[in-house]
């Protein structure tokens, strides 16, 4: 699904809209558990970053879904 896209007509406004706060987040609560939370693994606030901005429902669901069960089909009512 993600080698058919077309570049050209990707919404870069509405990813921007996403994934500009999303990444902001992510530095600031990697930022925080770096000074706040002594991680006793050094992963730790990356993985606490990470988790709290994992989003791929959509990025990875709809495709899973298209390609276990394809493509809708849409009929005549």
């Amino acid at each position: 699904t993600t080698a058919r896209i077309d570049l050209s007509a990707m919404p870069w406004v509405a990813l921007a809209a996403f994934f500009v706060p999303v990444l902001g987040l992510m530095v600031v609560v990697y930022l925080a558990m770096r000074r706040f939370v002594s991680a006793a693994v050094a992963a730790g606030p990356s993985v606490r970053a990470i988790s709290a901005t994992f989003g791929n429902t959509v990025q990875l669901g709809i495709p899973l879904v298209t390609a276990l069960f394809g493509e809708a089909k849409h009929r005549a009512l």
